[in-house]
């Protein structure tokens, strides 16, 4: 067991403030074991650690002793590699590896690259200046890596102007946060393209600055496709189907509903795979209602 950011947070708080109580909780049991300190012998009434000048000089030395960090004077700031020069426990940072970073496949312009298949890792101020420096029109947020990797846009509304892919993340594969960070500077139209179920539009919908959300064109008949709609995994996400429906969702409420009604899992994968035509549909205003109902048909919404 390793010290957490929670634990020194409570210890810095607790030397800083001087305090004379802190609630026995259960990170300040773990951090007791930890440290090897008599905790138990410190309780007073109410279930309260009774800390005095020398018990939190204590509790202050033993922390500097087995992690490296001072709780009056060092922060947790910055990157693993930062703080590395603090401490051996380096995933204290509260900056994570790929944070600051975003995974980007420009569409529609060369790089002059010796290669025609490629992707960039970058930096978000360094993607934000390929934005720039290409004159790119447009972002589209891909859910899916494969999909990022795979499609080619080939949209009326995109393919007028260059524009860059970007991977959405996940917990496992590149950082949402960065995703987000970079959306929230982005200076050009933002467009989402995921699964149609309510995870991939409810991971759209938190997205800042999304104007659209791209998906099949003909929307009324993916229904009645053999094989493309996965029920079960449409009743695996019943949280976040309550999650939309608790929200205002303006010109997202049509496309919403048309998924939670007739209870849609349709994958990304799948849409290229049919290769279905894809549209664009506007989702920034509650005017995007009204055409999006049109375009289903009213008894479908």
């Amino acid at each position: 067991m390793s010290l957490t950011r929670r634990q020194y947070q409570l210890v810095c708080s607790a030397a800083r403030k001087r305090a004379s109580q802190v609630s026995y909780s259960a990170a300040w049991q773990a951090l007791g074991r930890q440290l090897d300190l008599p905790f138990e012998q410190w309780l007073g009434a109410g279930n309260k650690l009774e800390l005095d000048r020398e018990r939190l000089s204590l509790l202050c030395s033993s922390v500097k002793a087995l992690y490296g960090l001072d709780p009056l004077f060092d922060e947790l700031e910055g990157d693993r590699l930062t703080l590395a020069a603090k401490t051996a426990n380096e995933k204290l940072a509260p900056v994570a590896p790929e944070q600051e970073w975003v995974l980007v496949r420009p569409c529609g312009v060369t790089l002059g690259l010796p290669v025609t298949e490629y992707s960039l890792r970058l930096p978000i101020s360094q993607a934000l200046t390929l934005i720039t420096a290409l004159k790119l029109g447009w972002v589209t947020v891909v859910e899916n890596l494969d999909v990022f990797d795979a499609w080619q846009p080939e949209l009326a509304a995109l393919n007028d102007v260059p524009g860059l892919l970007l991977f959405n993340g996940s917990q496992q594969q590149y950082s949402a946060k960065g995703v987000k960070a970079l959306l929230q500077a982005c200076p050009i139209p933002v467009y989402a393209f995921g699964d149609l179920d309510p995870a991939g539009l409810a991971i759209a919908w938190q997205l800042p600055k999304i104007r659209g959300f791209i998906t099949a064109h003909d929307l009324a008949s993916l229904a009645h496709i053999p094989h493309i709609n996965h029920s079960a995994d449409y009743d695996a996400q019943h949280n976040q189907a309550q999650f939309l429906q608790a929200q205002d969702l303006g010109g997202w409420q049509a496309l919403t509903q048309l998924v939670l009604s007739q209870r849609l899992s349709i994958k990304q994968q799948h849409l290229l795979a049919h290769q279905l035509p894809l549209a664009l549909y506007s989702l920034c205003s509650s005017a995007a209602y009204d055409t999006l109902r049109c375009s289903v048909g009213s008894d479908k919404v």
